[in-house]
């Protein structure tokens, strides 16, 4: 996981596009929320992104939307899922849960997605977090893209 990264660090157009929005929707010190964002900014990219919910206090982090593009990589759809539901969840938790913490994105590059058995597969994404109206982080946003290892 990197948290010190630039545009320049995200290797595919999805991650760099939602990185480049939240970046120009901070006001200040403050937040976007998730009403600044509009999911056509993705255009053809858009099967790769992720909607996670922030409980107010207790509770699971829950995908409120994953990507078709998503949904194909794990054989199966997350949306209404609780995180920690997937296989080997805990690295992605902890991951969602500094973003909400630290109130930062981070970006995490070319993951293995062998707990899925599918090894031969990884995947890269980049995380940014949205505050609700009294600036609480409510709303994780990632963009998350899958590659073959046999292509490298």
């Amino acid at each position: 996981m990197r948290t010190d990264f630039s545009l320049d660090d995200i290797a595919w157009p999805g991650g760099r596009i939602v990185f480049q929005w939240w970046c120009e929707a901070r006001r200040g010190t403050s937040l976007p929320t998730r009403a600044d964002f509009s999911p056509t900014i993705l255009g053809r990219y858009l099967s790769g992104i992720c909607l996670v919910t922030v409980p107010e206090a207790g509770g699971a982090l829950r995908f409120r939307l994953a990507g078709t593009g998503i949904a194909r990589a794990l054989g199966w759809d997350p949306t209404g899922h609780a995180l920690v539901d997937l296989p080997a969840a805990k690295p992605l938790v902890d991951r969602c849960c500094w973003a909400v913490e630290h109130r930062s994105p981070y970006l995490c590059c070319d993951q293995p997605l062998s707990v899925l058995g599918k090894g031969y597969l990884t995947h890269s994404s980049v995380v940014v977090p949205l505050a609700d109206e009294s600036g609480r982080v409510a709303i994780l946003i990632g963009h998350v893209h899958f590659a073959s290892s046999f292509s490298r």
